[in-house]
């Protein structure tokens, strides 16, 4: 029935642990943290130039965003498959780093390559780094559109919207979080690159000069941006042993941003998550945004198995939409785990919770469930690939349900009560399951 799913029948199963509602604005005894921030030492070796392109893949005519480091007094220009018709030159900053979005030019479907090229009179036309790209068609999972009285016209899940025909904006790289903020709330800069290091943060929803608190102040960007770790898991979000760490919130309107390659550490999830969508009555909803190469350690934790979360969903005006998630590591293997990794709940008539929303690249270790969705008003939402191990209770819990879920590739092992469960009906509405092992 659920592609060999195993429901483990368990003493209470018909009347599980209900999850609170859990609100990320209650927030009681926020410590005041001292703004400790790690700057590495930067020593002056010479580097061997990289280059990398996110996301890998993608459609003709979508934008992409090209990030290079090791390219010291290396100024140059971009290709695709050895032209640099319609690419972008490239100028690296003190620490020879660069980052820039460009359009991908007509191909055909497959294998290409972007590169980087020395425009340096003696190495003239070198190809100094070079990343592999693949065109692709339409994904093969892809949301339905959404009902008319959805709050945008063009639902289909993006990365990024494109910009409109305006001149390449510019990178910066900071090494705190109050000029990362400074930089996203201006629409000239197309890429922020964060040094690599340990970075203390307060709680978002206190929305202090050191919170990650991403709303109306961004909401008015036109362009989208790249917010990336100078390498991928290099840069540390650390709640201080906060008791209502709330890491990263995007509220009111934020859109058309990509975050890539953070991790996220020390601190309790108080009645909210480490990752907040909406959660906010009366306030528009966050769209369009994209999380990569996420990571929220076992320092994060939780007091119960309901209200403290990895990644929480919850309602706004309009409903979180066009979010994508690829690749996120939940460890949920410390004395003290997160409820859940992903948790959908909480909405009302004017105030709807996640619609157009895909995950990707799941792993999770040891949380107590997995994966909660629970609310009625979710729709075209879509897990495609989820690797889950050691769940206190059991992988994915299903109820309120929604429409147009989807459930793909997703393996799960070591449960401790069941693998799926919905006090739905045998299959639950609403839901598609595809190549599933739910154990």
């Amino acid at each position: 029935m659920y592609d060999d799913l195993i429901i483990d029948r368990f003493t209470g199963i018909d009347n599980p642990p209900t999850p609170s509602r859990s609100r990320p604005w209650q927030l009681h005894g926020v410590l005041a943290l001292a703004v400790v921030l790690a700057v590495p030492l930067v020593v002056g070796v010479a580097r061997t130039p990289r280059l990398s392109v996110s996301p890998a893949s993608g459609l003709v005519g979508s934008t992409v965003f090209i990030s290079g480091s090791g390219f010291n007094g290396s100024r140059g220009q971009i290709t695709f498959d050895g032209t640099a018709v319609g690419m972008p030159a490239f100028v690296p900053d003190s620490s020879g780093s660069f980052a820039l979005s460009v359009k991908v030019p007509a191909a055909t479907l497959g294998a290409h390559t972007f590169a980087a090229v020395s425009t340096k009179n003696r190495d003239n036309g070198k190809a100094l780094a070079s990343a592999a790209f693949t065109v692709t068609t339409t994904p093969t999972i892809t949301p339905s559109p959404a009902p008319k009285a959805a709050p945008t016209p063009d639902p289909k899940p993006t990365v990024a919207s494109t910009p409109t025909a305006t001149p390449y904006g510019k990178s910066v790289t900071v090494n705190t979080i109050p000029t990362l903020l400074t930089a996203l709330a201006d629409n000239t800069i197309d890429a922020i690159v964060v040094r690599n290091g340990t970075y203390l943060v307060d709680p978002a929803s206190a929305q202090r000069a050191n919170s990650l608190w991403i709303g109306s102040r961004f909401a008015s960007r036109t362009r989208p941006i790249l917010v990336r770790a100078e390498t991928i898991g290099g840069v540390m979000f650390d709640g201080g042993g906060s008791t209502s760490f709330g890491g990263l919130t995007f509220v009111d309107g934020a859109h058309d941003q990509t975050w890539d390659g953070f991790n996220f550490a020390n601190g309790q999830a108080t009645s909210t998550g480490v990752i907040v969508f909406g959660g906010y009555a009366g306030r528009a909803a966050p769209h369009h945004i994209t999380l990569r190469n996420i990571k929220v350690l076992a320092s994060c934790t939780g007091r119960n198995d309901r209200s403290d979360h990895a990644v929480y969903f919850s309602y706004a005006v309009g409903g979180p939409h066009d979010i994508l998630i690829d690749g996120l590591t939940v460890d949920g293997t410390g004395p003290s785990p997160l409820s859940s990794a992903l948790h959908f709940y909480h909405s009302d008539s004017t105030n709807q919770n996640a619609w157009n929303t895909t995950i990707r690249r799941l792993v999770v270790s040891g949380t107590y469930t997995a994966i909660f969705l629970w609310d009625s008003t979710l729709h075209d939402v879509t897990i495609d690939g989820a690797t889950i191990t050691n769940a206190h209770h059991g992988a994915v819990r299903y109820e309120q349900p929604g429409q147009r879920i989807t459930l793909a590739n997703m393996t799960s092992t070591g449960s401790g009560k069941f693998g799926f469960y919905s006090s739905a009906g045998d299959p639950p509405p609403g839901v598609t399951f595809i190549n599933n092992s739910f154990r």
